[in-house]
């Protein structure tokens, strides 16, 4: 509903139409070497479709990985948007959300923030 309302973070399309840096980026839209996906070990399985992504990139920047997007490129994404109505997948979305918050991969995140 912010994001509808213009309210909160918004995303700038750089003038050079170069790299953005996103604390995480949506699995949808993922793309890495192998390598780097099992040195993550994966998505973490207690998440079920929401927050995995956000965990995940997390976890990249945690070990020092760089999230980026290409502002450059074009590509579409047509969710079902089913979290936004009362059912399982809302349900989800906000177990995902408390789960990420309360977690020490979180918490970590934080820390090093606090001190940058």
């Amino acid at each position: 509903m912010a994001r509808r309302l213009g309210i909160g973070a918004a995303w700038t399309k750089p003038a050079d139409g170069g790299l953005l840096y996103p604390d995480w980026i949506a699995g949808t839209f993922m793309l890495m070497p192998s390598s780097v996906f099992a040195r993550l070990e994966g998505f973490d399985s207690r998440y079920r479709l929401y927050f995995e992504d956000v965990d995940f990139c997390t976890r990249a920047r945690l070990l020092g990985l760089t999230v980026l997007v290409d502002a450059g490129l074009r590509l579409r994404h047509d969710p079902h948007r089913a979290s936004r109505r009362l059912g399982r997948s809302l349900y989800w979305h906000v177990r995902g959300a408390l789960r990420f918050f309360a977690s020490d991969v979180y918490r970590r995140a934080r820390l090093i923030e606090s001190h940058a």
